[in-house]
């Protein structure tokens, strides 16, 4: 066991490992649908913009960023947030121009679905790998 005193990378980590239930990912995918619903129909809140990213992506990950804040459970706008960090990231590496906010929007939702099913594949792997875990310290540790 290590430990992370980046609060980015332990912010990450914390997201990575902290299993959600389905009803969690239920409630996010139910979220994410609304959240592109309102934008389509240009339905928005004026947010406090997100610094040193362009005028655009700040305004998109802004309006992401405070309709996370909605959901109930902190665990639940954690996982948002990272998506949203990973968003913001491939936002300002990419090799051509700045992308749109539409184009925001898509990769935040893409990127939102596809941590959801990794997420997935922890919480059904997990029990058996703590098992594993405990199996191989006890036996290491003698009786």
């Amino acid at each position: 066991m290590g430990v992370d005193l980046n609060p980015l990378g332990h912010f990450v980590a914390t997201v990575k490992t902290t299993p959600l239930t389905r009803g969690d990912e239920v409630l996010i995918k139910a979220w994410l649908e609304d959240v592109q619903d309102a934008k389509r129909r240009r339905i928005a809140i004026a947010n406090p913009p997100v610094r040193n990213l362009p005028r655009n992506a700040q305004q998109q990950l802004a309006y992401l960023a405070t309709q996370g804040d909605w959901l109930p459970l902190e665990r639940q706008r954690r996982f948002v947030r990272c998506a949203l960090l990973r968003t913001g990231q491939w936002a300002i590496d990419r090799d051509r121009p700045v992308a749109t906010g539409r184009e925001i929007l898509e990769h935040f939702a893409a990127t939102l679905l596809q941590m959801l099913d990794s997420m997935g594949e922890f919480v059904q792997f997990k029990p058996a790998a703590e098992a594993a875990f405990t199996n191989t310290t006890l036996s290491n540790n003698g009786p």
